[in-house]
């Protein structure tokens, strides 16, 4: 990844990689986007030219700066398009799961995140669980109530992460726990949870271990009220972005609000 690695060379000092790096990039992009976006719709093709237009042909690329500024809206709206057409099922593998909802929030449509997210038609992260999943499974139909196994058992994990990768974009989203580039090892990050009265999401909790113990971050809708708290650990300190409410800089410790939204 030349962006990577033109990043790397930066933080390291070294310019001359940088600059590099940072030319081999410029020209891979506009390669991509001569060859493989449509200049008239912003959609996808192939090298062929054929139209392929698929959440997964949106997503990556956009998660990882690959479409000029030229088509870069098209693809936003490309990928919500196409989303609705499939009903807000997922029609993407493992390489493009994991960046799927990340790439909606991106482009403003974070209600069709959501709808992803609680969707429990088939494929959807919910589906399983309609099934009788307790863990994620390598297929979305790995074991159904009608059709048993249906003939995946040579090849079936029931405990497989792959799909569960949304679950980034759920601590860092709806959680709001997000990282902050300068202070390496969450010294200090961001809590700024995705609060959407229309999602039919009335509450979100959680947290995990980092080096200076253990971020956690709930919120709660209730009666137009967001009643949010979060834990920040010893030798740390946080920006909170509530919606309604003033950006606060935090320490260390436990915090309580409570905020009159109206959702």
């Amino acid at each position: 990844d030349c962006r990577l690695m033109r990043i790397f060379s930066s933080l390291l000092g070294k310019d001359e990689d940088a600059r590099c790096f940072k030319a081999l990039e410029d020209e891979a992009k506009a390669y991509w986007n001569e060859n493989f976006v449509d200049s008239a719709t912003g959609k996808t093709k192939n090298l062929k030219g054929q139209i392929v237009d698929t959440q997964c042909s949106y997503a990556l690329p956009l998660v990882y700066g690959m479409f000029n500024d030229e088509n870069k809206d098209k693809a936003f709206e490309n990928l919500a398009r196409k989303t609705q057409e499939l009903g807000c099922t997922i029609g993407t593998g493992f390489f493009g799961t994991g960046v799927l909802n990340r790439a909606l929030t991106d482009a403003g449509r974070i209600d069709l995140a959501y709808r992803l997210l609680l969707q429990t038609d088939f494929p959807s992260w919910l589906y399983p669980v309609t099934q009788g999943a307790t863990t994620i499974w390598e297929r979305w139909d790995s074991y159904t109530v009608e059709k048993g196994f249906g003939g995946n058992n040579s090849m079936n994990s029931f405990n497989h992460y792959s799909l569960g990768s949304v679950l980034a974009w759920v601590y860092e989203t709806v959680l709001g726990i997000m990282r902050d580039e300068d202070a390496p090892g969450y010294k200090h990050f961001t809590l700024r949870p995705a609060v959407f009265g229309d999602s039919g999401l009335e509450y979100a909790g959680g947290g995990f271990e980092t080096a200076y113990g253990r971020i956690e971050s709930r919120w709660r809708l209730l009666n137009g009220t967001l009643e949010y708290s979060c834990s920040i650990p010893p030798n740390t300190s946080a920006t909170l972005i509530l919606p309604g409410m003033s950006r606060l800089e935090l320490g260390s410790g436990e915090y309580r609000f409570n905020v009159t939204t109206g959702q």
